[in-house]
């Protein structure tokens, strides 16, 4: 057994071992990692365990089956404050028991909350169904116990459905629920420019993006190349200002994993900061690998945002940015679904599911499932044909 390691059985033909540092995984299973994506590889996952803020700590998931390993899971742990997300008042007797204690919220992510898609998983003999079962759960949650905390799994961005399994217990049992989707443009033609592009689109939207491109012809976009760029631009409290807006906080990266990012891949991690008169108006980032590239942390300044579109000039700059690295695919990732519409990505939506882990948490499922849910929004689309 792995040091500082923790084991649980499920049957007599299948244990798992929670492992904390990806150094001891991969001196030791380095066959999952021989052909991993790069959201998934062990440099990435390492500048992630290092550089995270003290309320997230990561795990790492393996499954055994008759003593040979076949499964590997990312797990991620946060601590989640929930006084803003709570309406005491609605609550009645369980508003006065969480008067008394301070509501937060222990989640297990089965999964990548620092990205969109299905980065959670290195399998050998993948069967879903088995990872559906309420033993599953309860004790995944024991092995990680967080005291005074009302505690969730979350199981994210499957590709395929679950099959719940039956229990007489609704503890430990998945709910489904409907995540925003990831807005991906799909590139159909090979488009040499960003204007190509837009002149595939109706009047109404070659209009709409010739007024955000007139608004930000002052924004000046910068390439930020090294540990130095990183240090020159105060690019972290614009990320800050985005973050704090963010309606669930699971993941807050501190500000050098911006530097060792782009240090540990130099032909894959993107970054440039926003200038207006020499003001730093924004920032953004992205990730390339093949033919797909991920739209990653912005950060905004919201002043000069509200005057000179710098969001929407972001979106156009990370077209750009595909069309120029010739992608077929860019994940511009979930949130504002309806903007993102508006430049040509189509919503691609996973499998999501919650497990509450213990009695109060079940009786809050119904306050907080609006924090995971999907809001309506209406999918538009600029192209003219």
């Amino acid at each position: 057994m792995l040091q500082n390691s923790k084991k649980f059985y499920i049957d007599k033909n299948n244990f798992f071992l929670i492992v904390d540092n990806i150094n001891l995984i991969s001196e030791n299973f380095k066959t999952f990692f021989k052909d991993a994506p790069l959201f998934l590889q062990i440099k990435f996952l390492e500048i992630i365990e290092r550089y995270s803020e003290k309320f997230f700590k990561q795990h790492y998931l393996i499954h055994f089956k008759d003593n040979v390993p076949v499964d590997f899971f990312l797990v991620q742990e946060s601590i989640v404050e929930l006084e803003h997300y709570l309406d005491q008042d609605k609550l009645g007797s369980i508003g006065y028991f969480l008067n008394k204690i301070p509501p937060k919220a222990h989640l297990i992510t089965l999964g990548q909350n620092f990205i969109t898609g299905n980065f959670g998983c290195l399998s050998l003999e993948f069967n879903l169904n088995f990872y559906s079962q309420p033993e599953f759960f309860r004790n995944l949650k024991k092995n990680l116990f967080h005291k005074n905390c009302i505690s969730f799994i979350l199981i994210k961005d499957l590709e395929h459905e679950l099959n719940i399994v039956p229990d007489s217990c609704f503890i430990h049992r998945a709910v489904p629920v409907t995540i925003e989707p990831d807005m991906i443009i799909d590139f159909k033609e090979n488009y040499q420019n960003l204007n190509e592009y837009i002149q595939s689109f109706s009047k109404k939207y070659r209009q709409r993006y010739k007024r955000v491109q007139d608004k930000g012809k002052s924004l000046s976009f910068v390439s930020l190349e090294c540990e130095y760029d990183f240090q020159r631009y105060n690019f972290y409290d614009l990320f800050l200002n985005v973050y704090t807006k963010a309606k669930w906080k699971a993941f807050k990266p501190q500000k050098e994993l911006f530097p060792e990012m782009k240090k540990a891949y130099p032909k894959n991690y993107f970054a440039e900061i926003i200038l207006k008169d020499e003001r730093e108006a924004g920032f953004l980032t992205y990730f390339i690998e093949g033919k797909e590239m991920w739209a990653h942390y912005i950060g905004l300044d919201y002043d000069i945002n509200r005057e000179f579109e710098t969001y929407q000039n972001i979106l156009l700059r990370f077209t750009e940015s595909g069309i120029k690295h010739g992608v077929e695919k860019i994940h511009l990732g979930r949130t504002a679904t309806e903007i993102k519409s508006c430049i040509g990505a189509e919503p691609k939506y996973y499998r999501n599911y919650l497990v509450p882990c213990n009695l109060i948490s079940y009786w809050l499922m119904k306050e907080l499932l609006p924090l995971f849910t999907e809001k309506p929004w209406i999918k538009r689309n600029p192209f003219a044909n």
